[in-house]
């Protein structure tokens, strides 16, 4: 938004008496852009384990409230939108990236939503896993403004360690005594 400023001045100026002057200043407000935040990933989660992502706490300072919320105004038209997307790559090798879901663009929406639910066991190990949220928000002075964030899952198999419980137990040994084991 641009303010203009006027100033009208009417002063003495000793032997020229009366002096009027008049100055005018042009201030342009420029809006700052949303702030992209995803929360609620550890960063290596077990391939088995449902994985939310959160883009909530993502926000605007130039509104009131900070909120980034999906909504849709009453001229039907979306006001703000999440949306998700993800390339999945071998470990060390981000130049093989490509969709998450078979058959799927890359850049095909996952979710519109401001959180997105991976469901456990959808992901491989050996894999990196690159989400990526764009937010778009309307203006009231510029129109649109857009920010994304960006997270990298890697899910690892979780070893169950094999344990191997031995009861003590007791003999009878040829002299009439009992021996028992070590364990």
């Amino acid at each position: 938004a641009t303010y203009t400023f006027s100033l009208t001045g009417t002063g003495s100026a000793g032997a020229l008496g009366l002096v009027n002057g008049q100055d005018t200043v042009m201030v342009t407000v420029k809006e700052r852009d949303i702030v992209a935040k995803i929360d609620g990933c550890d960063h290596t989660v077990d391939v088995n384990d449902v994985v939310t992502l959160d883009a909530r706490g993502s926000f605007d300072p130039d509104t009131p409230d900070h909120s980034l919320t999906p909504a849709v105004n009453a001229e039907g038209i979306i006001e703000t939108l999440f949306r998700w997307t993800c390339v999945t790559y071998p470990l060390g090798n981000p130049s093989l990236a490509g969709p998450c879901i078979q058959k799927a663009a890359v850049s095909e929406a996952l979710s519109v939503a401001p959180q997105m639910r991976v469901p456990g066991g959808s992901m491989t190990v050996g894999n990196m896993y690159e989400f990526t949220v764009d937010i778009t928000g309307l203006s009231v002075y510029s129109g649109i403004k857009k920010a994304s964030a960006t997270v990298l899952v890697e899910p690892v198999g979780v070893t169950i360690p094999q344990v191997v419980i031995t009861p003590p137990f007791r003999r009878r040994t040829a002299d009439g005594t009992y021996a028992t084991n070590a364990n």
